[in-house]
């Protein structure tokens, strides 16, 4: 109780949400420095690596003290994220005293950590206990399962690189999806989907895609400068949203008139976007405001009915 106190002035959902978004771009960050060192020298840094966990095992912490003291009706969401943190922990206590002294090192890690998000995903059905919630995360742990399968069975099995490859993978994608998670958790999606319907931006943003993967074939067939298709469409990709890195260029008039027309739609999608978001903005808050409006009046009545309530309970009184 002394601890909700404390907290009065902030809603601890919105700082704690906060703190777990913070935890999961540290997880990401170093995710992709242990996997670009792998890429780059074939080699794991044993302290990227280490970190990883240990920024892990802190963001489910964090949602376990959460639920631990201030949704203690949610028991269920508690004890997941305290076993789920305790298992990364465990798992750096692994990397720091043996780290891939055996071949199966890395499948273990592997293991634990597949079975810590599959967990995870049990735990979401019972709490939810929605049909499409259900539904969804029964697909999730059958594509766990199969890849977790494919990890083993692959001739590379026991090659320390490539299942810690796989890990790395999952741990930079599903952090990003937190990260992105965290970032969004406030948009509605209800009303954005209405807008994006309203101002055709799909069919914009299909015409561009169009436009770049075909402008992409001409400069990798006509322009010297640009060898690959994945440099053109690099190339297209800069043009559209005005990076111009200059790293590769169109230098046939052709290609230029192409480049320019690619800019122009640029700027119309940057504009059809800002529109949207505008728009979304604009909504979202005459929305807010309504239903804020709306609980006033529900808060007016019922203080009418009480105070109704009391004269009559008073006049009843002075009768008798």
């Amino acid at each position: 109780m002394k601890i909700r106190e404390k907290w009065n002035f902030v809603k601890p959902s919105d700082l704690f949400s906060i703190l777990f978004g913070i935890a999961s771009v540290v997880v990401l960050c170093f995710a992709l420095l242990s996997l670009n060192d792998a890429l780059t020298g074939g080699s794991f840094d044993k302290l990227y690596f280490l970190l990883v966990f240990v920024a892990l095992s802190a963001s489910r912490g964090i949602l376990a003290f959460y639920y631990g003291f201030f949704e203690r009706q949610n028991k269920i969401a508690f004890y997941k994220n305290l076993g789920i943190a305790t298992v990364y922990l465990i798992v750096v206590i692994l990397i720091a005293v043996i780290y891939s002294r055996y071949v199966y090192f890395f499948h273990l890690v592997l293991g634990l950590y597949l079975a810590t998000i599959a967990a995870n995903r049990i735990c979401l059905i019972f709490e939810k206990r929605k049909l499409f919630t259900t539904i969804y995360n029964i697909v999730l742990l059958s594509i766990l399962v199969l890849l977790f399968v494919a990890v083993y069975a692959s001739p590379n099995a026991t090659e320390e690189s490539s299942v810690m490859t796989v890990l790395l993978f999952f741990i930079i994608i599903i952090s990003f999806a937190e990260v992105l998670g965290f970032a969004f958790s406030k948009i509605k999606l209800k009303g954005l989907l209405k807008i994006i319907r309203k101002t055709y931006i799909i069919e914009i943003i299909y015409g561009l895609i169009m436009l770049m993967v075909s402008f992409s074939f001409y400069f990798m067939i006509m322009e010297d400068n640009i060898k690959t298709f994945g440099d053109g469409l690099w190339y297209s990709f800069s043009i559209v949203t005005t990076i111009g890195l200059g790293d590769v260029y169109a230098v046939s008039p052709i290609g230029r008139v192409l480049s320019v027309i690619l800019g122009i739609y640029g700027l119309i999608v940057v504009a059809a976007f800002t529109s949207v978001f505008v728009n979304f903005y604009n909504e979202t808050k005459a929305s807010e405001h309504k239903n804020d409006e709306e609980k006033i009046r529900e808060l007016e009545k019922r203080l009418e009915e009480k105070e109704a309530e009391r004269k009559a309970k008073k006049e009843k009184s002075q009768k008798e």
